[in-house]
């Protein structure tokens, strides 16, 4: 059987969009989790909130528990450890991941395979935002890696 001009250009294409997708760390599965994720995310139109976060990472603001961000128009404005944690007090607020940061560094990771050899991420069922996040970097990297943890958002009314 021979193929048509159109059906070679369209196997070229799908060929080529295969081949896309399995370039980086997320498959297409996981490139259509995130799409969904970020579009309940984006239909909540939820701006101000608290949250939960937890960060590890070969960085200076890794810590062990849990601390309780709240966010107004996007921007971390307190932070406070759930459980008590003095260092909490010396990391500066503009480092803390927000919701719109956590789908950023996803991302950036999915287009980082040089870099990135997993990323794992799951959302939030209902909100969409990325309840945990966890990249390992190939083996070479020194120094590399990252996971964040986002428990019980719950949304803030503007004048709260």
């Amino acid at each position: 059987m021979r193929m048509s001009s159109r059906q070679r250009v369209y196997g070229f294409v799908v060929l080529c969009a295969v081949t896309a997708c399995g370039s980086g760390p997320l498959g297409p599965g996981d490139k259509l989790a995130l799409a969904e994720a970020e579009e309940r995310w984006s239909a909540s139109g939820i701006s101000d909130y608290r949250v939960e976060v937890r960060v590890g990472c070969f960085c200076i603001h890794a810590l062990p528990g849990f601390t309780e961000l709240e966010v107004r128009d996007g921007q971390v404005v307190a932070a406070q450890a759930v459980d008590p944690d003095p260092d909490v007090e010396s990391i500066p607020l503009d480092v803390w991941p927000t919701v719109p940061a956590a789908f950023e560094t996803i991302e950036r990771a999915a287009d980082n395979g040089d870099v990135y050899s997993s990323l794992e991420a799951e959302y939030d069922p209902d909100l969409g935002y990325p309840s945990r996040v966890n990249l390992e970097c190939h083996p070479n990297i020194l120094d590399c890696g990252l996971s964040y943890e986002l428990r019980n958002l719950e949304p803030l009314d503007s004048g709260s």
